[in-house]
C-alpha cells in the first residue's frame, strides 16, 4: 500500500492536482485559450523533472530513478526550481490566473531550501502534499464547506502519506516534517503578503 501511495501521489504529478484544484476554484470560466495554456504548462511541469532524472540516470550522473540518496536528488530538484520559476513567470502577468504566480514561487522557494537543507534529506512527497494543502487554503474552492472538507481530507491524506515514507524507510519522522513545511509555508507566505 505504502508503494501505491508513493507512486499515486508522486511529486512530479502535483501540478496536474494543482491545476485541477486552481480550475475548479476560479469564481469565472477560463476561456479555451487559458484553459489551454494552463494544461500545455502543466504538462511540462510534470514532464520536465521527470525526462531529466531519466536523463541523468541514463548518463550515470545518478544510480537508481528513485534518487535514493541526498546528492542524486541535487540536479532534478534544481531542474524542478527552473521549471516552476519558468510556471511563475508565466502565469505572473495573466490576471485570470491570480494565485498560481504566487503558488509557483513559493514551490520555487520550498524546493530550493530543500537543496539547502539536503543533509537533512527532506520528503519530496511531503513537500509537495504540504504545497497541495497550501494550494487548498490560498485558492479557497467556491464552496466553504468544500474548502474545509478538502482542507482536512488532505491534512488527514497528508500525515498518511508521511507516515508511508516512514514505514517505505525513505525518511525518517523529521525529514517528513521538514518537507511539509518546505512545501506549504513558503507558498502561504508569499500569498498572504503579495497575492492579489
Amino acid at each position: 500500500m505504502s508503494r501505491i501511495l508513493a507512486f499515486l501521489f508522486h511529486p512530479a504529478l502535483y501540478p496536474v492536482f494543482v491545476w485541477v484544484l486552481y480550475s475548479q476554484s476560479l469564481p469565472i470560466k477560463l476561456s479555451d485559450p487559458l484553459l489551454k495554456f494552463g494544461w500545455i504548462v502543466t504538462a511540462a511541469l510534470v514532464v520536465l523533472p521527470i525526462a531529466g532524472v531519466l536523463v541523468l540516470w541514463g548518463l550515470g550522473m545518478v544510480e537508481d530513478p528513485y534518487l535514493k540518496t541526498a546528492r542524486e536528488r541535487r540536479v532534478p530538484i534544481l531542474i524542478s526550481v527552473f521549471a516552476y520559476l519558468m510556471a511563475y513567470r508565466f502565469f505572473q502577468g495573466i490576471d485570470a490566473l491570480y494565485g498560481l504566480s504566487e503558488y509557483y514561487l513559493g514551490l520555487s522557494i520550498g524546493l530550493g531550501l530543500g537543496v539547502i537543507f539536503q543533509e537533512i534529506k527532506p520528503s519530496l512527497h511531503m513537500l509537495a502534499a504540504g504545497a497541495f494543502l497550501a494550494a487548498i487554503v490560498v485558492f479557497k474552492p467556491p464552496s466553504g464547506e468544500l474548502s474545509l472538507f478538502l482542507g482536512i481530507g488532505w491534512t488527514l491524506f497528508s500525515g498518511l502519506l508521511g507516515m508511508s515514507r516512514i514505514k517505505e524507510e525513505a525518511h525518517n519522522h523529521r525529514e517528513v516534517f521538514l518537507g511539509f513545511s518546505l512545501g506549504f509555508f513558503p507558498i502561504l507566505i508569499l500569498s498572504l503578503f503579495f497575492g492579489h
